[in-house]
């Protein structure tokens, strides 16, 4: 029936004509599968077998025609339905062009289009003909019948009844028979020795591909899969068949042609049979035979029927895929954008609980303008939770500033877990801080224990080590873990670098700057500028020592900084453990904490004080202030201190003296000045102030409404105030430092300093006493964090006025010396 045409206007066609084909025999339906190529189109050796052009290659398919053509061949008797898709290379560059799609979606659509024909074709068929350029059977066409057996089983479960009279919605299960276009048979042989190779040839291309598809679950074979399910079936030989090109004449035919005439044997009769025409006919009349899997023959008019139903059903299908796939893509896009919004943006790729919480929420919350299924809500909400459980929970641990570790959640020292996997916690918070002399600053990060913050950052400043004098604070071990013995009655206190053994030299460059105490006069300009110009040299030269031998080291210990600074903190915390669980296992009492009142009489682990002379008492002239430390905003001066001491006049002067043979003082007492005897008052000037630091280093000296230092003494002060620098955010400056300048008499200051951070703690104090020496400038470090029995003291978020630093902090006494 001259030409092709689409089977929607073929269908149509027939109806409106009302012809009726193969009336007594019923029709055998074929389908045949393949791909264009540029050279040869898959159904030009169908043509050649038929004698003409019957059958058209694909062209542009429009939204009205089908890519499935119709051609009814009159000398087999059967129908053929040619299946065109995408994969054609002239429909291929055709309809690229004209689509307006992104190509991986114009390629998504044209598999949908595709597999929904098949389906058809497959379902009406009952023999599939699988025409391949090659030389056996691709992969990628195993995966696409196995979508195409799962699109038509969704076919026959969605037709009516009256569609096809058989319960499986298909005339029969179809025979797998293959046309390969290509082969590797030698074209110089002769015509009975090809034949017999390529008979030899496709026996064996038979048994490959019946494993193949066996293998894909695409056959009903042995019973492992029931003819149902299966797409098709491979029964008995000869279902591949080899193209031979005879329409292509070769020099290499010629030649072979005249030899085999010179040698005689060209009375050899030549099978010039169609093998494609054969081959077609043979399973043809198989089916007619009513072989096996075959349910019915269908009549002109049962075939008719059953294709409209089944068109139209795949239409349906297909507009509900299409309906279910934009309302699934509009579900993930929303779907993608909440879990876009609940992720973690930055370097911090973790969350804590509660952010976790606050995302997962908002993200939620975007769907709400959605509708979305209960379901799938309930779904999302689990992946979040799933997702932060495994992948983003954080630590949370609190630093003792009140901070969580940023890491992932982990194991730390002193978890019951192998110690290899034990990391140190790390909030990701950093402030900045003093140094014990103050003459550095350092950037600190946020520290988690006590040690940490009151210890071990305060060791790192090299420049307190050139201090006068160190106050050696009591501990109930030493740095290995030792514990000190408790008979020792006289602990390490404070000591002066080289006191009482200083050289000459330096008594005779040490210039008094202040007149004889009893009448406080202030010091010289002249002489407090060369005791600065020669402290300065003094600090420098020392910095230039360092570095020198810095340099000599620096090769030699580079490597191994390298290697272990990271590793250090972590072996010295696990360190710590091993001396705290060595001396709570001994039962030897000691304070975890900062010492306190509560346990006056117990040493602690490691001191959280710090007490040390930065030099004399000529480092700080009062009217230039503090000099040499960084970081203060505002006055720098301390205020003086008058103590009047009632003592013995002739023990007085005598002890005046020696210390003033010691410091050398250029302003002695007047000659002619008439010696009191007996009990007299004599005058001291101290010079004090209180040191307040806040987080981000700012340094400033108490604000008071008083300018003496008595007040200092008598009264209770805060232990937090507001910071003074005004560009940012008004926040706590802790009271770190208290500077005491000792005077040029024989007089101990001592110190007693009570502090209470808040109105439910303990009172937190040195634990010692501690006794300060004559003519020295003194700076007393206080905790960074306050612990005790209560726990951690956390501090005020705001300048508020919890926290006291108790009265009568400083006092000051005469003994008479008992050496001269």
């Amino acid at each position: 029936m001259g030409g092709t045409k689409p089977l929607p206007t073929w269908i149509h066609d027939m109806e409106n004509l009302g012809a009726s084909l193969c009336k007594e025999k019923g029709l055998v339906i074929i389908t045949v599968l393949g791909k264009d190529s540029i050279s040869r189109s898959k159904i030009a050796d169908i043509n050649e077998a038929l004698g003409g052009s019957y059958l058209n290659s694909w062209g542009k398919r429009t939204a009205e025609s089908g890519s499935i053509e119709v051609f009814f061949s009159i000398d087999l008797g059967a129908l053929f339905l040619v299946v065109n898709t995408y994969k054609d290379v002239t429909a291929f560059s055709s309809m690229e062009a004209s689509s307006n799609e992104a190509f991986f979606e114009y390629i998504g659509s044209e598999d949908k289009v595709m597999e929904s024909d098949l389906a058809v074709a497959f379902s009406l068929s009952h023999l599939v003909l699988i025409m391949e350029n090659a030389c056996r059977v691709e992969l990628p066409l195993l995966d696409l019948l196995q979508n195409v057996n799962m699109k038509r089983m969704e076919l026959r479960d969605s037709l009516p009844e009256e569609t096809i009279s058989n319960r499986e919605g298909r005339f029969g299960v179809p025979r797998f028979i293959f046309a390969f276009h290509r082969h590797l048979i030698r074209k110089d042989l002769g015509h009975v020795k090809r034949k017999e190779l390529l008979e030899k040839l496709e026996q064996s291309l038979e048994d490959q591909t019946f494993s193949i598809f066996k293998h894909y679950r695409l056959l009903s074979s042995g019973g492992e899969i029931s003819p149902g399910d299966a797409l098709g079936h491979i029964w008995g030989e000869g279902y591949i068949h080899l193209m031979e090109k005879t329409s292509e004449v070769s020099s290499d035919d010629i030649l072979s042609k005249l030899f085999s005439a010179i040698d005689g044997s060209a009375d050899e009769k030549e099978d010039t049979d169609n093998r494609l025409f054969s081959f077609l006919n043979s399973h043809i009349k198989k089916v007619r035979e009513g072989k096996k899997l075959i349910y019915s023959i269908p009549s002109h008019q049962e075939f008719l029927i059953a294709a409209k139903g089944m068109l139209s059903v795949i239409d349906s299908l297909s507009m509900e895929c299409r309906e279910a796939a934009f309302i699934s893509k509009l579900k993930c896009m929303h779907m993608e954008k909440a879990r876009e919004k609940y992720m973690p943006s930055g370097a911090n790729r973790v969350l804590s609980r509660v952010e976790h919480e606050q995302r997962m929420n908002a993200a939620l919350e975007s769907l709400e303008s959605v509708q979305v299924n209960p379901m799938d809500w309930d779904e999302l909400r689990e992946s979040f939770e799933n997702l932060w459980s495994s992948d983003l929970r954080s630590c949370e641990i609190r630093s003792l500033l009140g901070n969580e570790c940023r890491l992932a959640a982990h194991a730390s020292v002193g978890d019951a877990i192998d110690r290899e996997k034990w990391t140190l916690h790390s909030s990701s918070v950093t402030h900045v801080s003093a140094c014990n002399c103050g003459r550095s600053q350092m950037m600190r990060s946020d520290p988690f224990t006590l040690k940490e913050a009151n210890c071990d950052f305060y060791a790192q400043f090299n420049c307190c080590e050139r201090a006068m004098e160190t106050h050696h604070f009591k501990v109930v071990a030493d740095e290995t873990g030792r514990r000190l013995e408790e008979m020792e009655e006289e602990w390490p206190e404070a000591r002066l670098v080289g006191q009482g053994e200083r050289s000459m030299e330096e008594k005779g460059e040490e210039e008094e700057r202040e007149e004889w105490i009893d009448e406080g006069e202030e010091g010289d300009e002249e002489i407090e500028e060369k005791d600065e110009k020669e402290e300065t040299a003094i600090t420098q030269s020392s910095d230039n020592d360092s570095m020198a031998e810095d340099d000599r080291n620096y090769l030699d210990n580079e490597a191994i900084v390298v290697k272990t600074a990271k590793d250090e903190p972590l072996r010295k915390g696990i360190h710590e453990l091993e001396v705290f669980n060595r001396l709570r296992s001994e039962g030897i009492p000691f304070v975890e904490g900062v010492p306190h009142t509560d346990a006056p009489d117990v040493r602690p682990l490691f001191p959280s004080w710090s007490l040390l002379a930065i030099g004399t008492s000529s480092v700080y002239g009062h009217s230039t202030g503090i000099r040499g430390q960084f970081g203060f905003i505002g006055k720098t001066h301390l205020l003086p201190l008058d103590v009047y001491l009632e003592v013995d006049a002739a023990t007085w002067y005598r002890d005046m003296s020696y210390v003033e043979s010691l410091i050398q003082s250029a302003h002695p007492p007047p000659r002619n000045r008439r010696i009191k005897r007996g009990i007299i008052s004599e005058r001291v000037k101290l010079f004090i102030g209180m040191e307040y630091e806040c987080s981000a280093g700012h340094r400033q000296l108490g604000v008071w409404p008083f300018d003496d230092g008595i007040h200092l003494v008598e009264n209770d002060l805060p232990l937090y105030q507001p910071c003074a620098y005004r560009k940012t955010p008004c926040e706590n400056a802790q009271l770190m430092r208290m500077h005491i300048v000792t005077p040029k008499a024989p007089v101990t200051v001592s110190l007693n300093p009570k502090i209470v951070p808040s109105s439910s703690s303990s009172i937190y104090c040195p634990g010692e006493s501690l006794d300060l020496t004559w003519s020295r400038y003194y700076i007393l470090r206080l905790p960074w964090v306050y612990s005790g029995p209560e726990g951690v003291v956390p501090r005020p978020s705001s300048p508020s006025s919890t926290g006291l630093l108790l009265a009568n902090s400083i006092s000051v006494s005469y003994s008479p010396l008992a050496t001269w």
